[in-house]
C-alpha cells in the first residue's frame, strides 16, 4: 500500500473574524479517538513560500504517526482571504487562536510545530490565550521581530545596492513613513505590521511544558538559557547539518529534521 494512501487530506476555509482562512488537514486513512492535534505555524513573508514543501512533507509524516495536523495559511497570505497589506502579527496570532480553540473543541492534546517566524505569531497568539500547548517543537526559530525585520530589509538593499542605487535601513524607514508602506520582494510591509514584528519576541515560548528546539548546526549558538530565560519545563535542543531551506529558491533534502519530529510524534501502530 502506498504511504500516501494511508493518510488523508482535506482543504477547506476556516471562517474567522477577520475573514476566509485555508487550511489543510492531513489526517490518518483510520480514525484514531486517542490522536493528537498538532497545529503548524508557519513563516513570515517569502520563508512562507519556500518551506512549503517542508511543511507539507513534514505534516505528511505526522499524520502518517497517527497524528491530525492542521497546517493554515495565514490571513492575507497564500490562498487565505484579504490581501496582505490589510493585516498585521496580531491578526496572525488571532487567526492561529481560532485554530487553536477549534483544537480544544475536540478535547485532544495540543501541539504545534513553529517555523522560523512562526514562533514570534505563536508566542503572540499564546500571550493573549487560555489555551496551553502540551509540547512545541522550534524549527530554527525567529525568537527576535527587530532583527528578522532588519534581515528581511537586507533583500531590499541588496538589489539597490545592485541596481547601483543603493539605500539605508533609515531610507527604507523614511519611505514607510511616505507611502504608509515599504515593499520587499513583492511584499507591503505597513507600520504597523513593522512596530509589532520589531515589538515581538518569542522567548516566552520557553513556558510550554516540553520544548524541542530544531537549529541548523552554526559556528555560534546561543545558549538555550539565553534565548529562552522564562523555560519551566524540558527544553532541548538538536542540531542538524542542512542548508537554509527556508531561504532558497529550489527543493532541499530536509528529511533528518521531519524524521526526528515525527518520531516524537509517533503513536503506537501507526505507519512509518
Amino acid at each position: 500500500m502506498s504511504l500516501k494512501k494511508a493518510l488523508r487530506l482535506e482543504a477547506f476555509f476556516h471562517s474567522q473574524p477577520r475573514g476566509e482562512v485555508f487550511c489543510v488537514r492531513y489526517s490518518p486513512e483510520l480514525d484514531n479517538a486517542q490522536a493528537r492535534l498538532v497545529l503548524v505555524a508557519p513563516p513570515l513573508f517569502e520563508e512562507l513560500n519556500q518551506c512549503r514543501s517542508f511543511v507539507a512533507r513534514l505534516a505528511e509524516r505526522l499524520a502518517l504517526a497517527g497524528n491530525v495536523v492542521l497546517s493554515p495559511d495565514y490571513i492575507g497570505t497564500g490562498d487565505s482571504g484579504g490581501e496582505f497589506i490589510d493585516y498585521n502579527l496580531q491578526d496572525w496570532a488571532a487567526s492561529v487562536h481560532e485554530f487553536l480553540k477549534l483544537i480544544d473543541e475536540n478535547k485532544a492534546p495540543i501541539s504545534a510545530v513553529a517555523v522560523r517566524g512562526g514562533a514570534l505569531v505563536l508566542a503572540e497568539a499564546l500571550r493573549t490565550s487560555k489555551f496551553e500547548i502540551d509540547e512545541l517543537f522550534l524549527v530554527e526559530p525567529v525568537t527576535n521581530g527587530r532583527q528578522h525585520l532588519s534581515e528581511f530589509f537586507r533583500v531590499r538593499l541588496a538589489r539597490a545596492l545592485f541596481e547601483g542605487k543603493p539605500q539605508s535601513h533609515e531610507d527604507l524607514l523614511d519611505e514607510m513613513v511616505r507611502k504608509g508602506r515599504v515593499e520587499v520582494m513583492g511584499y507591503p510591509v505597513s507600520q504597523e505590521l513593522y512596530r509589532q514584528i520589531c515589538a515581538a519576541n518569542a522567548s516566552t515560548l520557553g513556558e510550554v511544558p516540553t520544548v524541542h528546539v530544531l537549529e541548523r548546526n552554526k559556528p555560534k549558538i546561543e545558549p538555550l538559557e539565553t534565548t529562552f530565560p522564562f523555560a519551566v519545563g524540558r527544553i532541548e535542543r538538536e542540531l542538524f547539518s542542512v542548508p537554509a531551506f527556508w531561504a532558497m529558491d529550489i527543493d532541499v533534502e530536509t528529511d533528518e529534521i521531519e524524521r526526528s519530529i515525527a518520531r516524537q510524534f509517533s503513536a503506537p501502530g501507526s505507519v512509518r
